[in-house]
Parts: structure tokens; C-alpha cells; sequence
């Protein structure tokens, strides 16, 4: 039996956008229920950092908020991972070049 996963499209810009993953198939991929629970200042300051991330703004302070790993990490192993941090929570996913529309 095949189950179905979905992308619910969170935030976006032209170039990029932030979306859950949602596959009740597995339960280790809990992010947006994760993103759910959180109090509604936590989901507000995690908001602000995915359209920091969408506007590809970088800093000091904002690249606290989210990070990848690059290829000379971990043998590049998770060049293709990424982490929202809202302290002491970590929201993990990937990057993907989405194909369409979402």
C-alpha cells in the first residue's frame, strides 16, 4: 500500500517558499504538527525567520534563526538538509527545486 504525503506551502516568494511535509505514514515527520503545538509567539518568531530565509536575508543575528550544511560538512552528507531554530526548538527539512506549481 502507497500512502500519500502533501506539501502545505507555509510562506513563499517568487524564488522560494517554505512548505510541510505532511505524511501521516510515518510519524517522524512531525514538523508542521511540531510547528502546531508550539505557543503562537514561537510559531510568530519561526514565521519571521522562514521570510528572512524567503528574502535571502543573511547576518549576524538572523543567521542564528536557520542554517544548511555545506558540502565540506559531514562529507556532504546533508548539503541538502536545513534547520529552523526558534530556541530551544529545531525544525529540520530539506531543499528541494520544486517542479510546477505547489
Amino acid at each position: 500500500m502507497v500512502s500519500e504525503c502533501v506539501l502545505i506551502l507555509e510562506s513563499q516568494s517568487k524564488d522560494r517558499g517554505v512548505a510541510f511535509l505532511d505524511y501521516p505514514a510515518n510519524r517522524h515527520v512531525n514538523a508542521r504538527h511540531m510547528f502546531q503545538v508550539l505557543s503562537l509567539d514561537e510559531q510568530r518568531r519561526l514565521r519571521t525567520s522562514f521570510d528572512y530565509w524567503i528574502q535571502g536575508l543573511y547576518g549576524q543575528s538572523i543567521s542564528k534563526r536557520f542554517h544548511g550544511w555545506q558540502a565540506s560538512h559531514m562529507g556532504g552528507k546533508y548539503r541538502n538538509c536545513f534547520v529552523f531554530k526558534e530556541p530551544p526548538h529545531r525544525l529540520y527539512g530539506f531543499l528541494a527545486k520544486a517542479q510546477g506549481n505547489l
